[in-house]
């Protein structure tokens, strides 16, 4: 049995307009139809039509960038220049829903500078920070802790984690490309290129950059501060005692006093005094 033939175009022509498509193209998408067996130009049923359109999407999404769109954002030199750089995720990882949310909004912004004729550089990262992937490389090789790395020496543990480090990115690429995104994976960035860790040294250089004491949760198990963000994965909502305690105050005629709220009570007994802002106006 023949299969029907479908209208659809088979290239795509660079135009001038915001768009980059030509307008013949864009109405043969816009009105593809596929003939029924007796002549009528009636659409297959939906269910039919949507198992031919997923088996399908593959060649279609290869022939879809093939024709040239992938690179079509950079095409438009001539305008001012608007760069994107990607932020970073692990490529020791998929993808989840909040990476493909923040990459759709990203896109929206570069894709309407780029309509309106803006040359934008569109350029993906990887975030290489050093924690994730020797916490991977760790559970790879069978490693419990800072003794077993330098038994099996700093050199080869570092080599362990550049060969894991991009261990998903052609997964990255595959799922960013489906979704329609614009975005520059042959010019991409690694946060442990020297080229990318020489714009700190530009950042210190400039003043913008400060070495200063802060108070820090420690992982023993990492030997390393941890991150906000990681400190904060394990964070419960808890239910604690609270109470209000009056401290009346020294000397005021009228029997004024100050109101605090504690959910530590067991401290009380030994509090020596209670601290008050000399800049607030306090209501009685």
């Amino acid at each position: 049995m023949a299969r029907a033939s479908t209208s659809r175009p088979q290239t795509f022509a660079w135009v001038d307009g915001p768009l980059g498509l030509d307008l013949d193209s864009i109405k043969l998408c816009a009105s593809r139809q596929r003939p029924a067996s007796g002549g009528a130009q009636q659409p297959k049923p939906w269910t039919t039509w949507r198992r031919a359109k997923i088996s399908a999407s593959p060649r279609r999404r290869r022939r879809f960038w093939r024709c040239g769109l992938s690179s079509m954002p950079s095409t438009s030199r001539c305008g001012a220049l608007r760069a994107s750089r990607n932020g970073p995720p692990f490529a020791t990882g998929l993808p989840h829903y909040g990476h493909i949310l923040a990459g759709t909004i990203k896109d929206i912004v570069t894709r309407y500078a780029s309509q309106t004729g803006h040359h934008v550089s569109r350029r993906f990262g990887w975030d290489c920070h050093g924690l994730p992937v020797e916490q991977e490389t760790e559970k790879l090789l069978g490693l419990k802790g800072r003794t077993d790395i330098l038994s099996l020496g700093i050199g080869k543990f570092n080599e362990e984690c550049r060969a894991i480090v991009m261990r998903f990115a052609n997964e990255w690429e595959k799922t960013v490309t489906r979704l329609g995104r614009w975005i520059d994976f042959k010019n991409d960035y690694k946060t442990l290129d020297p080229s990318f860790m020489e714009s700190v040294c530009q950042l210190y250089a400039k003043g913008l950059v400060y070495k200063g004491l802060k108070v820090m949760p420690v992982s023993t198990g990492c030997a390393t501060t941890l991150a906000n963000f990681e400190a904060g994965q394990n964070y419960k909502q808890v239910d604690d005692p609270a109470v209000m305690v009056s401290f009346p105050v020294v000397g005021d005629a009228d029997g004024a006093a100050l109101v605090a709220w504690t959910t530590t009570p067991w401290t009380l007994p030994s509090n020596l005094a209670l601290c008050v802002n000399a800049d607030f106006t306090y209501v009685r």
